[in-house]
Parts: C-alpha cells; sequence; structure tokens
C-alpha cells in the first residue's frame, strides 16, 4: 500500500502509485482545469451611466475605490420568542469577550486582525486520484477594528472591518470572537447582515400589534429585524404581538427563509410562497409593508465582485415593471395611514426614483415621508428629480421619452414610466424626499429606500402606463442572467449553517394550517394532562393539515391566526412548533411540549411546571438522564463520572421527589429566570417510572450550560428551588 505522501506525489507528477501501477499501463492523463480568473473591478458602462448623473464627478474616485473594496462584516443584536435573553445582556458579553482577549487598546476600537501573515498549505490524496488541497492563513498584514454603529440609532449593530472571507481564514486569531458570532446566529440572538439592509425595519417603525407584509421576503435578514421589533418586552400575554407574513416567490428560498426564521422562535411569524405583485391578501389589511424588491444589484458589488463583468446598462429598464408592479401592490394591502417601505441595492434612477414616481402619479392619497430625523447620524443623498434613461450598450441615455425613437423602445423595452417627471410633478411628488446610500459614505452597500404613507381616502390605480403598450418580454438568456443577478443581491447574509437550496428543483409542501378542535378528545386530554389556563388561545394553536390532527400543533400569534385563515395562501410554515405527538408507552397525554415552544407555552401550563435554581438546572444539564429514585448512598469519586457526583446530588434531590410524586407519567417543563427578567430558560423532560429524560439535542445542552454560566452567574437573589 502506498504511503499518503507517495499518493501525493503520484497524483501530482500524473501517475498512480508505484505498487499500484500495472505494468506495461501508459500514465493515467492529468485533468485539466482552466485557473479561476480574478475578478476586474471595473465597467465601463457602469461609470458612464453613474459618473456625473448618480454620483457627483468630485466623489467618483472615492466611489469607485470604495465600491472595489470589500465589504465589511456587521451584525446586531436581536429579540428572540418568549425573551429568551435580552439583547442588552447578549451585547454585554460581547463588550466582554473584546475587553478580556485585550485586542482594545484604550481609546481605540478593538483591531480584530493582528500584523504579520502565516499561510499554511495542507494536502491530501483522494481515494480515487486526485489532490484535495487546504490553504489557510492565519493572519493578515493589516489590523481592522470592531466598533458600533452609531448612526442605525438604537439598533444594537456592530461592524467589523474584516470582510468576511477575511473573518473566516482568521481562525486562530479571532477563534473567541469568530464562535462567538456564530454561536449566537445560530441561536438567533444574533443578524448577520448589511449594515445597509438593517434600515427599512428601523424605518418603518414597527410596533407591537402591527400586521406586516414583506413581499420579497428572502434571505430573511431585513425579516428577523422586524420579527424582533415585535418580540421586545414586555412579551404579553397569549402571543398579541402582531404578525410578520414573509414571502417570497421562489420555494427554494422559502424554504431557506422558514429555517432562518425558525431561529427566532417568534409567533407572529408567517411564511408563504407567491408571486408578490399577485399577493392574494385582502386589500388594506397590513400596518407596515416591506418592498425590498428584485434588482439589478449594482450597489451590492463590494460583496458580489462577478457582478463588476455581469452588471448590463439595460436591467434596470427590464426589471422596472415588476417592480412597480409590487409597489403597486404592496400600496393596496396597506391600511389607511399605514407605511410602506420601498427599497432596492441599486443605484439606477430606473428602479429607484422613477419607480416612485410612477407610483405616486397613478395613486391619489399617496405622500412620500421625509425620514431624514430618523437616523440623524446616517449619510444620505436626497432623491434624484432628473436622470437619463439607458438606450446604448455603453452607457449612452435619453432624459425624455419624446427622445426615444421607435427602434430604441422596442430594443430597451422603453416607457414612459422610465423617465423623469414633469416639473409639475416633480414639485408635489416630492422626490428629494427619498433617500440614497453611497458606498464611500459610511463604509457601507449601497441602497435606496423611499418611506411611503397612504393617506384615508387614498385611490390605488393599476395601471401606470397609461395606455402605453406594453414592452417585449425579455429572451429567455436575459432573463436567466436577471434571475442569477437577483440571486447575487438577496443573499446579503448567508450563513453556513442554513442549508443551501438543491440544485434540483425540491417538491416543496404546502400545509393547510387549521386551528384546531378544542372540544375534541384529543384536546381534552392535552388540556386536562398540562392543566391548560382557562384563557389558553385555542384559535391559535393550528394543526398543519386540513381534516385531521397532524403529528405537530404549532402557536401562533392572534394576527398571525387571522392571517393563516385568508383564502389562497400557500402557507409554507407557522408559528412555532408547540407541541409533537410522542409515541411512548405508559404515559397520560399522547402529545409532548417541544423544545421550541416551552417558552411560549409555559405562562399557561399548570401543574407539570418547576421552577430551578441555576446551579439545580445546570446540574440537570451535565446528566444524560435522572434515575428515580436517586442511589443512596451517592456515588463514590469512582462511579461519580459514570453516573453524578455528590455535589450535584444534593442540588438534584429536591427536584427527584418532585419528579418521583409526579403523576402521570409524561411530559413535564422545568424553568429558570432571572429576579431581573432579562434571562429566562426552560426545558421539556419525559417523566418515566424508573428515570426522566430531557428531551433536547446535544447542541442545546451545550447553549443552556452556556447561557447558565454567563447571564446567571451574578444573579444571587434566585433561590435554589421554588
Amino acid at each position: 500500500m502506498a504511503t499518503t505522501s507517495q499518493a501525493v506525489r503520484a497524483v501530482w507528477s500524473g501517475a498512480p502509485p508505484r505498487d499500484t501501477r500495472r505494468r506495461g499501463a501508459a500514465p493515467a492523463p492529468r485533468a485539466s482545469r482552466a485557473p479561476r480568473r480574478p475578478f476586474t473591478k471595473q465597467n465601463p458602462a457602469l461609470h458612464a451611466c453613474y459618473c456625473g448623473h448618480v454620483v457627483p464627478r468630485a466623489e467618483w474616485p472615492q466611489f469607485e475605490s470604495s465600491l472595489a473594496s470589500p465589504l465589511p462584516t456587521t451584525f446586531c443584536f436581536v429579540h428572540t420568542g418568549g425573551a429568551e435573553v435580552d439583547p442588552a445582556r447578549v451585547q454585554a458579553r460581547l463588550d466582554a469577550l473584546l475587553a478580556a482577549i485585550r485586542l482594545n487598546p484604550p481609546g481605540e476600537g478593538a483591531p480584530c486582525v493582528a500584523r504579520g501573515a502565516r499561510v499554511c498549505l495542507s494536502l491530501h490524496a483522494a481515494r480515487r486520484g486526485g489532490v484535495h488541497a487546504t490553504l489557510r492563513v492565519e493572519a493578515a498584514a493589516a489590523p481592522r477594528h470592531v466598533r458600533r454603529l452609531r448612526f442605525l440609532g438604537d439598533c444594537a449593530a456592530w461592524q467589523l472591518d474584516s470582510p468576511r472571507g477575511e473573518l473566516k481564514a482568521l481562525r486562530c486569531t479571532l477563534r473567541p470572537l469568530r464562535r462567538f458570532v456564530e454561536a449566537h446566529a445560530r441561536l438567533g440572538r444574533l443578524n448577520r447582515q448589511e449594515a445597509v439592509s438593517m434600515l427599512p425595519p428601523l424605518l418603518l417603525g414597527v410596533e407591537r400589534g402591527h400586521v406586516v407584509v414583506d413581499l420579497c421576503a428572502a434571505p430573511g435578514s431585513k425579516t428577523v429585524l422586524l420579527l424582533s421589533r415585535l418580540a421586545a418586552p414586555p412579551a404579553p400575554r397569549g402571543g398579541a404581538c402582531g404578525a410578520v407574513v414573509a414571502n417570497d416567490i421562489n420555494p427554494a428560498r422559502c424554504h431557506r427563509l422558514r429555517v432562518r426564521l425558525a431561529r427566532s422562535r417568534a409567533p407572529a411569524t408567517v411564511v408563504t410562497c407567491h408571486a408578490a405583485q399577485h399577493f392574494p391578501a385582502a386589500e388594506g389589511a397590513a400596518d407596515r409593508v416591506l418592498c425590498d424588491v428584485p434588482c439589478s444589484g449594482d450597489g451590492t458589488l463590494r460583496k458580489n465582485p462577478d457582478g463588476w463583468e455581469r452588471w448590463q446598462p439595460r436591467y434596470p429598464a427590464t426589471l422596472h415593471p415588476l417592480q412597480l408592479a409590487i409597489l403597486t401592490r404592496g400600496l393596496q394591502l396597506l391600511k389607511e395611514g399605514g407605511l410602506l417601505l420601498y427599497s432596492t441595492c441599486s443605484f439606477s434612477p430606473v428602479e429607484n426614483e422613477a419607480v416612485v414616481a410612477s407610483a405616486l402619479r397613478h395613486c391619489d392619497g399617496v405622500t412620500l415621508v421625509d425620514t431624514t430625523s430618523a437616523l440623524p447620524d446616517l449619510i444620505t443623498s436626497e432623491g434624484l428629480s432628473t436622470w437619463r434613461v439607458n438606450v446604448g450598450a455603453a452607457g449612452d441615455g435619453i432624459s425624455s421619452w419624446a427622445d426615444a425613437s421607435a427602434e430604441d423602445a422596442a430594443a430597451w423595452r422603453l416607457s414612459p414610466s422610465l423617465f423623469p417627471p414633469s416639473h409639475e410633478e416633480c414639485a408635489r411628488f416630492h422626490l428629494h424626499r427619498c433617500r440614497r446610500l453611497l458606498p464611500h459614505a459610511q463604509d457601507t452597500g449601497g441602497f435606496f429606500v423611499a418611506l411611503l404613507r397612504k393617506e384615508a381616502g387614498a385611490t390605488i390605480r393599476i395601471d401606470p402606463a397609461r395606455g402605453a403598450p406594453p414592452p417585449p418580454p425579455p429572451p429567455p438568456s436575459e432573463l436567466a442572467e436577471l434571475d442569477h443577478l437577483a440571486g447575487l443581491a438577496l443573499d446579503d447574509d448567508d450563513d453556513d449553517d442554513v442549508p443551501a437550496a438543491p440544485r434540483e428543483p425540491a417538491p416543496y409542501s404546502f400545509f393547510s394550517f387549521t386551528a384546531v378542535d378544542a372540544a375534541s378528545d384529543e384536546m381534552r386530554t392535552l388540556r386536562a394532562f398540562y392543566s391548560l389556563a382557562d384563557d389558553f388561545p385555542w384559535p391559535q394553536l393550528f394543526s398543519s393539515f386540513a381534516h385531521t390532527v397532524s403529528r405537530r400543533l404549532y402557536f401562533t400569534s392572534a394576527a398571525a391566526a387571522a392571517a393563516l385563515r385568508c383564502d389562497g395562501l400557500r402557507v409554507l410554515y407557522a408559528g412555532v412548533k408547540a407541541f409533537e405527538r410522542d409515541a411512548s408507552l405508559g404515559v397520560g397525554c399522547a402529545y409532548r411540549v417541544v423544545q421550541e415552544g416551552a417558552l411560549l407555552l409555559l405562562p399557561f401550563l399548570g401543574a407539570r411546571t418547576l421552577a430551578l435554581s441555576p446551579l439545580a438546572l445546570a446540574a440537570l444539564l451535565r446528566v444524560p438522564s435522572l434515575a428515580l429514585p436517586l442511589p443512596t448512598p451517592y456515588p463514590t469519586p469512582e462511579l461519580a463520572a459514570e453516573t453524578i457526583d455528590a455535589e450535584d446530588g444534593a442540588l438534584l434531590s429536591p427536584l427527584v421527589e418532585w419528579l418521583a410524586a409526579l403523576q402521570p407519567n409524561g411530559c413535564c417543563v422545568l424553568s429558570c429566570e432571572r429576579r431581573d427578567g432579562t434571562a429566562r430558560m426552560a426545558v421539556s423532560a419525559m417523566k418515566y417510572t424508573d428515570k426522566a429524560v430531557l428531551f433536547i439535542t446535544q447542541g442545546e445542552r451545550t447553549t443552556m450550560l452556556d447561557d447558565l454560566a454567563c447571564y446567571y452567574n451574578d444573579d444571587d437573589d434566585l433561590p435554589e428551588l421554588s
């Protein structure tokens, strides 16, 4: 058998190892692979379209330099369902972490990259030939910093000046910080996203009880912030916190959206799959609407450098009709007095001000809202009132529909709505209230936002073209290219632990969420077993099937439950898993409490709950199962590693007595809470005749032990057992 070194050398030379080569056989041909060409971060057409027209010429060198540089890593802390840990406590832990690793010189930001560089190359021979090469960078040459993003106001946002790829490579230098960010992102307490994408939820002014519709929600970073606004304490009893309906047209993206939003454990969540311009909800149903529409994505070039070569001047005009249709549908869904935020990650006025102006033109009673005072430290530019529409591959443009020839109108899919409004319309529309964010202003990506209010008596007309013939549809090749660019623009917050959508289309299931029948035998057994409170909101407990009680039951907010009753909705996910059917024998109820919904159900559970001290709960988490009754005397030190030590046994003795007296067998919930209410924890357990078992994964067990050590260690007022 050839050694690993021999195998690597043989594959590298194109020949099989010496002892496996057949006598007289010709050497195996080497597989040829073209080397990956680096991206050229220049585009003459983009320069012609925007220099002097969208970006002042004096600022263009700084703008272009910033757009060609990598995007910093940004994240923010968010609330989760049940107020598990207050974001202020998580942020305080980050402050302590930065101080502990002593990377923060006095009076400066915390540098997160040491000077010097070290590159490690590892080669491994594959079983079927070939070499796996792993290149790891241990450090980078330039010092970086960690700092708070003050211009985002009360949003607890942070920025690491290292781009995300560099942060992944710094496994040794930044291991504690990287582990902290990844662990809390998996728990839903930390949201990784671009700084500019944090703006829409802040500007919408979402409040508890609002019904929010996110028409183009994938991949979900903005939706997470919307849910965080609804989940902010004090948490109401019964899920009266509003609802966020997160919609996307692509089932694969909806699947990733469902996985991401499930981390928030928010009962206000509803995930649907529809074309945004044909969303089937009733008109006037939403207090807030977010239209973060598909766009050409040239504002994302810092994180998607392949867009430099892909971007073409014809894309904005191609996307304009779809963007206008989505905005119009969003205004129809909005209540009178409600707010809608239209946003893109594009610099093109055709995708931004032209869409807003056309909507204002055919919608009476809709006005633009000035947002400059909402975030006073945010540096933005005013919306444009004049612009050019591209009619040439080199970036040539015209400023009026009258200047467009018939050939240009057909070739570039032009329509009157693409062009600037008249002087009278400019005075009425107030397009300067739109806000543009340029990358060089505050080291961000490119972004555009416009906040619109629907006044009382507003009229929404659907025909924005005013009789003009519709432009011809784009060819299939251009549609594929636009879909790719839209996908790149959407991936502003890719999480490594969210499963990627499969390459082949998968059969995604849509569920008929139906409220359970509280008078059924199963639900009466459930009520009696858990001693559910009289005010338990049965209309908010849903089965995922229409004509039978499903294996899993989902708990939603009251507003989400009302949204699920709308006709025609294709629902992929809603609420939080609360109960799950269990096949254990000898238990008093067929449904057990799911760990995801334990905190939300805790206020309604009666006789089968027990509050523990942090020390007792930590002792319980350290054992795989708890024997009933506990062996007496306590195990000797030689056996402690295999069973339980004396100190933990003393802490768990009252719990064992309570469990032994608990009848009938079945699920129970054990909880722990700080006196100040900034941290809460609940764990689902199953009590059998001879033992008790926690129904949690090993990852959840490790996370709870870490939380107890970090968020409960200074709470001395908690009793040992209550």
